[in-house]
């Protein structure tokens, strides 16, 4: 371990001879220098600096000394980027009436910070630790802002090497603090119960009760893949972008609709099979009409054959009826078919129709028109 007046010189060459790292902590604002104006130039007016708390606490392997010097490199590389007013650690422990046991405790706790922070008169704190583990130093710092509790920077190192080393990693590493941080997303899905959740190939869950949907862990924010499977149904498959930290609902039950006999409808079996009985009664019953009578009937005779020939072509009319309503219905299955998108892979979470069925009166009758992607 370097001398105290030793480690301050090194300190004092790695940030660019700072009167910081030389000064006692008595110094609680840090203001930015003012850029120059000529004589008789008016100055633009200065924005309000941000007043931003710099703590560093020592840990496992570090005397508190130490954290003190690695602090005022904080402090002084913060100055450097301007636009701040720093409070110090003395000013910050003496606000929170603490010792270093007291003051480590608080900077582990947002509402802690937040606390001492509004006391401060502070928007921001830069809080964190530095430990010593194995010939190897590791700090952490947190950058939060006081009013929302939200921890807006983060930044992590781990540094081999002496002091001079870290200090040089706690320069490089604060613009960081800056960066916006990607959260973790979610993804809850629902569905029918047994059905299997996957996202971007890899299962995440099984839906085991329709009141509790599958819910992923942390995912990147970003685009990701989601197919949900359940037996006997369609694959619905979905590609959806989730932002940093936002939580994403999915409902996949519409699109597992069960598909029946392979996708089709019960009324096209239903309608055709009608259809086709009737159309062949129809058949039989208009040949059998068309009979002619021989010349050897006797006039009861006659009157008894073109009597069942009435019959037979009234019947056979009612069956063509029937046969045109059941090719109605099976139109109407194979449109819904269609529309449900058949047995493909791909199920949309609203199924666009493919097909349309356009039934038009006419004089005797109806015109009916099937029009669309077959």
């Amino acid at each position: 371990m370097l001398p105290r007046h030793a480690f301050a010189s090194l300190l004092l060459l790695v940030s660019c001879a700072s009167p910081l790292l030389a000064g006692a902590q008595d110094t609680q604002d840090v203001e930015a220098p003012a850029p120059p104006g000529g004589a008789g130039e008016a100055a633009p007016p200065a924005a309000p600096a941000t007043r931003v708390a710099v703590i560093l606490l020592a840990t496992h392997g570090v005397d508190p000394g130490t954290a003190d010097d690695l602090t005022e490199v904080l402090v002084s590389a913060l100055a450097e980027r301007g636009g701040f007013s720093i409070v110090g650690k003395e000013e910050f422990q003496a606000q929170l009436g603490q010792s270093e046991r007291g003051s480590l405790e608080c900077i582990g706790s947002v509402a802690c910070i937040g606390q001492v922070g509004v006391q401060l008169g502070v928007e921001q704190a830069i809080a964190g630790t530095i430990a010593l583990r194995d010939g190897t130093y590791v700090f952490n710092l947190n950058r939060i802002d006081v009013r929302s509790g939200d921890t807006v920077g983060r930044a992590f190192r781990e540094v081999r090497g002496d002091l001079g080393a870290v200090a040089t990693q706690l320069q490089q590493v604060l613009p960081t603090l800056f960066d916006a941080i990607q959260r973790p997303a979610t993804i809850v899905v629902s569905s029918v119960v047994g059905a299997e959740v996957s996202v971007d190939g890899l299962v995440v869950g099984t839906i085991s009760d329709a009141a509790h949907p599958v819910r992923t862990g942390d995912l990147p924010p970003g685009r990701h893949e989601v197919i949900v499977r359940a037996a006997g149904r369609p694959d619905y498959r979905r590609d959806v972008e989730v932002a940093s930290g936002a939580t994403l609902q999915l409902d996949a039950s519409p699109a597992v609709a069960t598909t029946g006999g392979g996708g089709i409808s019960p009324l096209l079996w239903i309608g055709g099979g009608i259809g086709i009985a009737a159309l062949a009664t129809g058949i039989v019953f208009g040949a059998l009409s068309q009979d002619v009578a021989t010349g050897t009937m006797t006039r009861a005779q006659l009157a008894s054959f073109y009597a069942d020939r009435t019959t037979f072509a009234i019947t056979a009319d009612i069956a063509y009826g029937v046969a045109g309503a059941g090719a109605i219905v099976a139109l109407i299955g194979l449109v819904m078919s269609l529309s449900s998108g058949g047995g493909g892979e791909h199920a949309p979470e609203a199924a666009t129709p493919r097909a349309r069925l356009d039934v038009t009166p006419l004089r005797g009758g109806l015109g009916v028109s099937l029009t669309g992607d077959l």
